[in-house]
Order: structure tokens, then sequence, then C-alpha cells
């Protein structure tokens, strides 16, 4: 349901999913409860998603974890927890989607940064971001 953009149904069996006793350390158990967090923001359970707080010792070694936490945070209005989140991928090695702990995470904390009206250090991490077509977007609008 993920793949097709169903995100109702994904967070639906997401949670059934979660619901059997699972071994946290697996690859498939990790991406599960990426895309189950996920599936809350795409169908706006913003407050349910900070659940992922009681979760976070077992996950935060998961870069596409603490990205989420991140985007969880700036859904709920937790600018600073958010920042914290995305720099603390940043710091660990990781990850299933390719960039969470790199382009993806320097990326989430520029456009912070840009909305905060810090604009040289948004410049400095959207450089960080190398090719990502977001990132030379936007550096092409403030250089």
């Amino acid at each position: 349901y993920a793949s097709i953009h169903d995100d109702e149904n994904a967070y639906l069996y997401y949670g059934k999913g979660l619901e059997f006793d699972v071994d946290e350390h697996l690859s498939y158990v990790r991406s599960m409860v990426v895309g189950y967090g996920n599936a809350m923001l795409n169908t706006g359970r913003f407050e349910e998603a900070l659940s992922f707080e009681g979760i976070y010792d077992s996950f935060s070694d998961l870069a596409d974890f603490l990205c989420l936490m991140g985007h969880i945070y700036l859904r709920n209005g937790m600018i600073e927890n958010a920042y914290s989140e995305f720099e603390n991928a940043t710091r660990v090695n990781e990850f299933e989607v390719e960039g969470s702990n790199t382009y993806l995470a320097y990326y989430n904390m520029a456009v912070i940064d840009e909305a905060l009206g810090n604009a040289g250090r948004a410049l400095t991490l959207y450089k960080k971001c190398g090719d990502f077509k977001p990132a030379q977007a936007r550096l092409k609008e403030l250089e």
C-alpha cells in the first residue's frame, strides 16, 4: 500500500504487522517502523506519531528513524527538536534510505535554518547536499 501511495491502508497494515512480537534489529522491522511513521504523517496523524518517542532508544541508531523523528517534530511545531534529530541523523552510519544520514538530513536542516532567517548557515548546509537537486535549486535562489 505504501508503494501505491494508499497511506490509509499502509497505516492500517503497518500497525497490524507491528502488533506481532518482532525483533527490532531486523531490517524489515526497522523499515516497517519508518514506513508506519511516514504513513502516520501522510494521513495527518501528527500527534499520534509523537508516540514514537517511546521507541526512540530502540531505533536511534538508524538515520531513517532519526529523520522520521525530525519530520514528526516539524509537523508538531517542535522546530528545535526537529533540527536536533536531523543533526543526529548525520552522526549515525546505519541507514536504509540513501542520503538519510547525509544530504537528506542536511537539506532539512538547511530548510529550517532558511525559514528561521539563518541564510548563511542554510547556504553552508545546502552545499553539503552535493548534487541533490532540491538543494541545488535553493542554492541558485540564495546565491
